[in-house]
Parts: structure tokens; sequence; C-alpha cells
């Protein structure tokens, strides 16, 4: 009651001297909410993170080396592992991160991959309370500063390495910002005493990559240069110096036997050494700028800048500190340092983008007020564009993260289920003993590296006792048929033999016994009661039957499936599953051309009638990247010849193949066929901010409007109902434009060809196309009764032709046999074989 009292005395009919009241009753309120969103990214990415992991969703790369480099620590092997012979038996062979060790700590807490998964989060959430206190010190407003620090856990790139295996680099953010606060919070005057808590974080984020201190440096400069405070700008930068210069030539070459960091491969067109490039960026301007200005560079700053709605950009000097990051990143020749939002590699540019957002609202709203030239009201002025700022940055990231973040209010989320098939490896993990040494499948080796010795290839020097496998995992694609040489080495090597094979998974021992794969390991390929998502019922040839697929995304990567399958009667022979990638106008640009894993292990020749087969097909030769749009089609190849088989069932292609021809039975959608009715297309593509996503055609059943209605039955299975001309005039040597408009009046077994021809009033003919329906890609055969199909031709008009006399004539005919469909009266006498259409005003 006092509050409100305050309120109403104060102004009783101002809602701003309310909310003022408010403000000042509840100063703590920004930072309880800054709180609730640093929880609320805790547990949304923490929840995330684990459930990954469950689901044998992370790797070897990082976080299976890691985690046994952070065991093997605290057994007293230092940072000891053996995932990377060519570079050495210790992680510092590969990364300079001394932070490894207090981490190692916490293993005394809890012994798993989960632990560093769990710091991670904390430690990239914990990143918005340093940014907040700076946002709120600078901008002098708590909900200013909140929503900045909404954009930043709101950021995708951030949100990325969240769920990206582990690097311990992730602890450099908050670091990193805590390091920045203090510099900037001590006076210009202070003494070298006030800097010290920036030296110790300064200190701490230094340790967890080699190349942070590039970043510490750049921080130096900027308090040196801008806020002129040399006392922490100076040590700033000697420190960044010396541990640079330590880390790169010191304890590189003595951990790697006199080499440098192996990762200089990705500059070498610059040089071998960081001196050398740097010279080279400054003394061959061409190269630079041939290598910067790329299209992957440009949607990489796009993306990073877009979240704070280029703020960024106003606050120029703090981004610069970010120079070295983003410079490593944009020259590197290794594509995965270009992909912003898939690897954890802009980790270090994070915080500065978010913190040069903040310093450009402040800028902004200081320009604002001096060109509004008032003194007097300055500082409310000043608040009111800081905090319209602060808005337009938080739509700008909610904007941005709905298209392409990570967390369940995305577009592009997709959750991680943990299945049965998962906790099943339990049961093999069990009956290795916890000292064996083994090799690992990257995606299992998380959950068994925490040993002296554990490898992920397999050769025949291996001093492994146990091989673990899972050939059903959806990363385990089948490059150069790595498939069938996996299994040509299980049947022919004697020295390991089966322990345990169920769903796909696979256990060897050492000296086992050799015996045959059970039937219970075939079972990842066999669906049981499996929901699919875009069913159809599609018969090729008369031999297998394709159920319909399910499409698995995987943000803006290629798009994989699920393809299920039946085999009518036994197959005999092991047909080949392909799948094409189409461009919009349908062509064919690129094949499969080795099997998918399924049909390695459970070849179509031992498929057996009744049994239900999902192929997961994601071994793919092609890149979408640069397609705006695209298709991807399925077909079915025999290695038999046509000879003997009926011509509607198999078709002989141009390259030799000898294609099983698609038969519709049912079909939710438009089902799509190319290469003269050979090819299915499963899906057409689109793409939202980056994104692919598949977009169907719905099957229509409501009679669409023509120009001109008409109705002629050809043989009680099909009717044109109407057409429409879209050419204006009918005039020589221009082309006329007929629509037609089909309504399928029963199931068709048979492939018609249309016929469409442009006669005179003596019958001679003056152009034509004959096509099947809709461009060759919806034959007959696709055509559910009740269905109504709008069929597009296009005839060039002779100059010579009489234009005024020209009508059209229709029809339809079998391509093989050249028998027409007839147009039959109510008695089912024959009428005629085709339809005059007249192209006249209607």
């Amino acid at each position: 009651m006092d509050l409100v009292h305050k309120i109403h005395n104060r102004n009783p009919f101002s809602l701003g001297g309310a909310f003022r009241s408010v403000r000042a009753a509840r100063p703590y309120m920004p930072t309880i909410v800054l709180w609730l969103c640093i929880i609320a990214y805790w547990a949304t990415f923490g929840t995330l993170s684990i459930l990954q992991h469950d689901a044998f969703g992370t790797s070897i790369y990082d976080l299976g080396n890691v985690d046994q480099a952070v065991w093997n620590t605290l057994h007293g092997r230092i940072l000891q592992f053996t995932t990377q012979p060519q570079m050495g038996d210790i992680r510092l062979s590969m990364h300079i991160e001394p932070i490894l060790f207090p981490i190692s700590l916490f293993y005394l807490l809890y012994s798993s991959p989960k632990t560093l998964l769990i710091l991670q989060t904390l430690a990239l959430g914990l990143g918005a309370w340093p940014l907040y206190l700076i946002a709120r010190m600078k901008l002098r407003s708590g909900w200013a500063a909140v929503g900045f620090s909404a954009a930043y856990l709101l950021l995708p790139a951030l949100e990325a390495a969240n769920l990206f295996e582990f690097h311990a680099v992730v602890m450099a953010p908050v670091c990193l910002l805590f390091c920045f606060y203090f510099m900037e919070k001590a006076p210009a005057n202070a003494p070298v005493a006030a800097y010290i808590p920036a030296f110790a974080f300064a200190l701490l984020a230094m340790s967890s990559k080699e190349d942070i201190p590039l970043l510490i440096i750049m921080m130096g400069l900027y308090f040196l240069i801008v806020s002129r405070k040399w006392k922490g700008g100076l040590p700033l930068i000697v420190l960044g110096s010396l541990w640079f210069y330590a880390a790169i030539y010191v304890v590189y070459p003595a951990v790697r036997a006199g080499k440098g960091s192996p990762f200089m491969r990705y500059y070498e067109n610059f040089g071998d050494n960081p001196f050398t490039i740097v010279l080279t960026l400054l003394t061959n301007p061409q190269l630079t700028t041939q290598t910067l200005l790329t299209m992957d560079n440009w949607h990489y700053m796009l993306g990073l800048l877009f979240p704070f709605g280029f703020l960024s950009i106003l606050g120029l000097p703090v981004l610069l500190i970010a120079a070295p990051s983003l410079g490593i990143n944009l020259l590197s020749s290794f594509p995965l340092m270009h992909e912003l939002e898939a690897k954890q590699y802009a980790i270090p540019i994070a915080p500065f983008v978010a913190l040069a957002a903040v310093y450009g609202a402040f800028h902004l709203s200081r320009w604002r007020c001096r060109v509004w030239k008032l003194a007097r009201q300055g500082v409310r002025k000043e608040r009111l564009v800081v905090h319209l700022a602060s808005i337009v940055v938080l739509v700008f990231a909610l904007t941005y993260h709905y298209f392409r973040g990570f967390s369940p209010i995305s577009l592009a989320y997709r959750p991680t289920p943990v299945t049965t098939h998962h906790h099943l490896a339990d049961e093999f993990i069990r009956q290795i003993p916890p000292d064996a040494p083994l090799v690992a499948q990257d995606r299992l080796f998380p959950h068994v590296s925490q040993r002296e010795r554990a490898y992920y290839v397999w050769t025949s020097k291996t001093d492994a006792d146990y091989i673990f496998l899972d050939v059903s995992h959806p990363s385990f694609v089948n490059v150069n048929n790595v498939h069938q040489w996996l299994r040509e080495q299980i049947d022919q090597q004697n020295d390991f033999g089966l322990v345990k094979a169920q769903d796909g998974y696979l256990l060897l021992k050492r000296g086992a016994a050799k015996s045959e794969l059970p039937g219970a390991f075939y079972s990842f390929a066999k669906a049981q009661n499996s929901s699919i998502q875009h069913p159809m019922t599609i018969d090729f040839g008369n031999m297998l039957r394709f159920l319909g697929f399910d499409v698995l995304y995987d943000r803006d990567r290629e798009v994989h499936f699920v393809l299920y399958w039946q085999a009518l009667t036994p197959p005999g022979e092991d047909y080949s599953i392909q799948l094409h990638l189409v461009n919009e106008a349908g062509d064919i640009i690129q094949s499969t051309s080795t099997p998918q894993p399924a049909l390695v292990w459970y070849p179509i020749s031992n498929w057996q009638p009744g049994e239900t087969i999902k192929v997961l097909a994601n071994t793919l030769p092609w890149a979408t990247n640069d397609l705006a749009a695209y298709g991807i089609a399925l077909s079915v190849s025999s290695n038999r010849s046509t000879e003997g088989q009926a011509g509607r069932l198999r078709s002989q292609t141009e390259e030799g193949e000898v294609r099983l021809m698609p038969t519709v039975k049912s079909a939710p959608n438009v089902a799509r066929f190319l290469a003269n009715g050979s090819v299915l297309e499963l899906a057409q593509f689109q793409k939202r901010w980056g994104m692919p996503y598949a977009v169907f055609e719905p099957r229509l059943f409501d009679r669409p409007k023509a120009e001109r209605d008409v109705s002629i039955q050809f043989d009680n299975k099909l009717e044109l109902i109407g057409y429409s001309v879209r050419s204006n005039t009918l005039e020589p040597a221009k082309n006329v434009q007929i629509d037609l408009i089909w309504h399928c009046l029963e199931p068709i077994a048979d492939s018609y060809t249309v016929f469409v021809h442009l006669i005179d009033s003596g019958g001679k003919i003056w152009g034509q196309e004959d096509s099947l329906p809709v461009q060759g890609k919806l034959p007959t055969t696709s055509w559910t009764p009740g269905e109504y199909i709008r069929d597009p031709y296009t005839i060039q008009v002779p100059a010579e032709a009489p234009a005024d006399s020209l009508s059209l004539a229709v029809g339809l005919y079998k391509p093989d046999t050249g028998e027409r469909l007839v147009i039959r009266d109510r008695a089912g006498q024959s009428v005629s074989d085709h339809a005059k259409l007249e192209l006249g005003k209607p």
C-alpha cells in the first residue's frame, strides 16, 4: 500500500512516474531476470547436452579424447591420450589447454564425460553475468543490460559450441568478459593492484587455448589506446605476448619433437608460423583480399552481426579485439572453420560481438542526444535510446534464433530421442573390462574412453583386446564402401571373434571363436510397428514395394532419409536402390553409387516377403549448399537384362541400367516421376534462412476453374473437364500455351502419353507436343481416382500456319503400341480417338 500511495501522490495520471517509482522500489528486478535467463539456459542446454550424449551424438572429437586425457591426468598420466598417434601421446600436442588440470579435479566428484558437458554449459551460460555488469555500468540501465545479455544467450553460435562435444576454449568467454569488466571498472589513474582481478581472469582465459593470448594482447591495446589505462593495458600486452610465445615456440616444440602447431597447415598459403603469416597478410594484399572476401565469409559475418541488430559495427574498437580470432577463422583453408554455427570456432569471438553491441548502443545514445541538443533532458533521452536499442537487439536476436537457434523455441530444433537401441549399448559395455584396451567407433568412444589405451581405428597392428562397433549409427556413412570392407574383415581375419551382436552392435574379442552373425544382429534393418513420416505405396516392377520415407534434418547440412520397403516376392537378386539429386527442372544432377549401409549388411536378396525393411540413406555424394531449391528422387535398378520382362515393369536407361518402373498404389501427395517415369521424386526442398525443408504438393480433389469447360471421357478411365489457353492471341511464329485439366475416374494401370496437335480445318497438323502428363512428371499410373490434374503444354505456331482456322486435337495413347484411348458415347460405342478443342475466344 505504501508503494501505491507513493505512486499516486507523485502523479496519479503519470504512467511513466508509476514505472519510475516501481523501478526505484525494485532495483534488483533486472538482476533477478538475468539469473532466471541464465538458469533457463543452463537447464535447456544442460539437458540437451546430456540427451545428445546418451543418444550417442557425441564422438571422439573432442569429447572422447578430452575425457580420456582428463581421466588419465587424474590417474597420474598427465593429459595422456591414445587417439592421435600421428600427433603424439599427450593432449598438449593438439592444443595448449592447462585449464584441463583444474577441470580434472571435478572428476573426483563425478568421473564421466557428462561432467565436461555440465561444466561447459555452466561456463557458457555464466558469460551473461559479466556482460550484464558491463552493460549496466556502461548504459546505466539494468533492463537494457538484461536485453543484451539475453541476446547473447540466444546466440546460435554460442549454443552450437555448447552442443558440439567439449572444448576447453568454452571457458574463455566468461573469463574474457570478466577481464574486460575489471579493466573497465578500474579508474584511469588506478594503481596496478586494481587490475589484479583482470590479470587473473586473463590467465584463466589464456589457459583454455593457445590462440586466446592474442585476444588478451588486443584487449591490452584497447585499454592502452582507447581508455588510456596504461597500468592495466600494458601488463595485459606483456602477459599475452609471453604466454603466446611460450605456447607456440616452447611448449609445442617440446611435446611435438621440435614441430610447431599442427594447425599451421591451414594457413600454408600465408606461411608456416605466426610471424610469416602476419608478414604475408601485410605484404600481399591481393591474397589477403581474395581469401577474406568470399561468400562463406560474408555469411559468417552476417550471422555474427545480425543477432545484435548490427549495433556491433558502431562499437568497432571493441569488435576489433576479436580480430585475431576472426582472422584465424576467415583465413583458414579448413572449411569447418567457416561454419559459424556448426563447431566451436566462433566461441572466442562471440563475447566481443556482444560487447561491441553494448558500446554501439552507448555511442548511439550519446550521438542522438547531441543531435537533439537536449542538454537538460540528455540523461532521460539517452536512456530512451538505450532502451530502444536493447529492444531492437532483442527482437533481432529472437528472430535469428527462431530460424537458426538450437533451443526448442527454434524452427531448426530437432529433439534427440534416447531409444532402446541406445540403452542396449550398456549391455555391450558391461562385457568390456574397464582396463582393457579397445577400438571403439567414433560415436561409441566417449562411452568407453576412461581407460589408459583406447583407439578408434582398426588396424592389423592394434594392441586392443576388444572392438566395439555400431554399424547402424547414422554417422557411419559408407564412404569408399567401408561397410563392405568391415564385413570382410569380420569374416576373414582370425585375431578377433564375435562375443555379442545385436541390433547393429558388434563386440569382438581377441582370441574369441569365430561365428556367424546371429539373426538378432539384423533387427536394426527391420521396422517394427514404425510410424512413417511420409507414407505411400509404390510398387517397383512386381518385386519391391516402397512404403514411404522419413526425412532426417541436420540443420543446414545434407538431408538424410529412412526408406521403408517390402519384398513382394523373394527378390532373388540384389537390386540397386539409388537416390538422385535433381534440379528444379527435374534433371538428374548426381546419383548415389555405393550401397547404403543397411544394404551391405542385410542385402535385398536376403529379404523375406512380409518383412518391413528400413534403409537409412546417409551416404550421399552431393553438396547442396549452393542450391536454393532441389529435389531428391529414388529408383530401383536390376542387374538382369530386360529380355522376357514386361515393358511396363522395366526400363533400359542410356547408361545401361535396367530400372524397375514405379507404379503408384496410393500416395497422399502428388508423386512426380522423372527420367521417362523410371525415377520417383520423393520431395522437393527449399531453404529458409539457409535451412532446407521439404515441400510437398497435395493432391487436388476440388474441381479447379477452367477458362473453357468441357466433358470428354476417354474409355471411362479419365475425363477432360476443361482447358485454358494462356496466349492472348493466336499468332504465327509464336507459342500457344494450353493447360488441360484432367479428372481421374478409376485407377489406371497403363502409362499413357498425351498428344496435343495443332490442326487446321482439314486436319493437317501444324504443330504438336507429345508427352507424359505434366511434362513427364505425372504419368497416368500415378493418378488417384477423384484427383484433378492440371497439365500444361506449349506449341509453336509456324509462320505459315492459317491462324484463324486452327484448333487442337487432344488424346492419349500407349507409347509402346501407339494404341489410343477412345472417346465413347453413352451407349459405350467408340466415337473418336481424340477430342477437338477450339482456340478462338470462349
